[in-house]
């Protein structure tokens, strides 16, 4: 960040709305960048000593996110690739622990080697079945 930007003082949500409101994508990544350090918990990699120990709420788990995202793509319009890789590979790494997205491997099912499918419910067996002997008694 080549200058210091001051977040105005608003309510969390506002300020992200700010900064993502940025004229051009330099002044945008500056002001989210500005967000996202005041902002990201310390124990996510933030290192403001003004940033909180963990996420406040839902809403500040989900502005961080909104933030890391809107971040990358300010970071990539404005030429600094190396920057969005950076936020790129946090997202990779914290997304997933606020509950929003979790990451799992397609067709497996919490770490098993087995297929993710849902078990038939009785009801759906039984319905299956009686469909099954209808069909073979026309």
């Amino acid at each position: 960040m080549a200058e210091k930007v001051e977040l105005p003082a608003k309510y969390l949500t506002e300020q992200l709305k700010w900064a993502e409101a940025g004229e051009s994508p330099k002044i945008k990544a500056d002001r989210l960048e500005a967000f996202w350090h005041a902002h990201l918990p310390r124990e996510n990699g933030g290192k403001s000593p003004e940033a909180p120990n963990g996420y406040e709420d839902g809403t500040h788990a989900c502005a961080i996110i909104a933030c890391a995202w809107q971040l990358t793509r300010a970071y990539i319009e404005s030429g600094q690739k190396d920057k969005a890789l950076e936020v790129l590979n946090w997202l990779a790494k914290n997304e997933s622990k606020t509950g929003l997205a979790p990451i799992q491997k397609t067709g497996e099912q919490d770490g098993a080697d087995q297929p993710a499918t849902a078990p038939e419910s009785k009801s759906e067996g039984k319905e299956k079945s009686k469909l099954e002997s209808e069909g073979r008694s026309q």
